[in-house]
């Protein structure tokens, strides 16, 4: 698969080449034209270097598991901003503490003097 694409890739140098000042005509023609979807091919060969498509959703689960190692370490889950073991989690529960504080204010019914 990797040597399918570095020959195409091979191929197409001598056409960039000479015709280097269209580069942005060529540009624009590509992106104007519908853009094909990934083949079977390419999703399998992502797939098999453990592509991360929603990297949102795996740093939230790195850091999750990062809690659960500090939890299992130290019996508690109040991570200081500044862990040295781990640099990031302290940060990151910070802000889930806020991003829970928002969700609940946003719930919170007008009638609550709670």
């Amino acid at each position: 698969l990797r040597n399918n694409y570095r020959h195409q890739i091979r191929r197409r140098q001598p056409y960039q080449q000479q015709h280097d000042d269209n580069v942005e005509a060529d540009a624009s023609l590509i992106y104007s034209e519908k853009r094909p979807r990934l083949s079977e091919e390419k999703l399998n060969a992502l797939r098999q270097l453990d592509f991360v498509w929603d990297v949102q959703q795996y740093l939230w689960v790195r850091r999750f598991d990062e809690l659960c190692l500090f939890r299992a370490q130290y019996g508690h889950t109040e991570v200081p901003i500044d862990c040295a073991e781990f640099p990031k989690l302290g940060k990151w529960l910070a802000n889930q503490k806020r991003e829970y504080k928002y969700l609940f204010q946003e719930t919170k019914k007008p009638t609550d003097n709670t």
